[in-house]
């Protein structure tokens, strides 16, 4: 959950601020965030732990745990919506927008991942609701068991369909960072604006 808030903040950042993120080789700095945020929560929840009706996650005495997460959980798909419409935007408005079925297909992935995040998280925040209300019964639990590996393989499934298996980007492999292959378009994207125009250029001309 948190590593597709981050992508989607950088995403965000990286087409609409022109802002060129290093994520480092294979990309091993996303996911130092969503490693360090759950081990520091985990620490004031750990004696919350324990059995929960059908299977090993709260021991039901506080309402901390899902409170946490629920607040998290729309935080993020609020800041996803933000950042998502905003890409949207950027490549609506960008000059580079004649090129209609580049634009068509782009706005079909950020449509897809962004409708795959919902579809995967709105039942676990139902289930959260209710369990802050101990009114959590079993077909949430089915659902939730449903949701959460289902939303992973779909999106596992977009986006090799989307960018293939492997990144045939020749840079890659070198010691260049494959992040910054996109810079330059970024920075068309953030300056984008009318058609080229022609300043007035004063000539002198000497006659012997």
């Amino acid at each position: 959950m948190i590593l597709v808030g981050s992508l989607a903040l950088i995403t965000y950042l990286r087409v609409c601020k022109a802002m060129n993120i290093n994520t480092g080789i294979l990309d091993y700095k996303l996911f130092i965030f969503p490693l360090i945020v759950p081990t520091i929560l985990c620490i004031p929840a750990w004696e919350y732990f324990g059995p929960d009706g059908y299977w090993c996650f709260q021991n039901r005495t506080s309402s901390f745990i899902p409170l946490v997460l629920l607040y998290m959980n729309i935080s993020i798909l609020m800041t996803s919506l933000f950042c998502y419409i905003g890409i949207a935007h950027a490549i609506n408005v960008s000059r580079f927008r004649n090129d209609q079925e580049n634009f068509r297909a782009s706005n079909k992935k950020i449509i897809s991942y962004l409708f795959m995040f919902i579809l995967q998280w709105t039942p676990v925040m139902v289930f959260l609701i209710f369990d802050v209300n101990k009114e959590a019964n079993m077909w949430i639990f089915v659902i939730c068991f449903i949701s959460l590996p289902a939303g992973g393989i779909i999106n596992t499934y977009r986006y090799i369909s989307n960018e293939g298996f492997w990144n045939t980007y020749s840079e890659f492999g070198t010691g260049r960072d494959p992040s910054s292959r996109n810079q330059s378009n970024l920075h068309s994207i953030k300056n984008y604006g009318g058609p080229p125009t022609v300043r007035k250029i004063k000539i002198k001309i000497i006659l012997n």
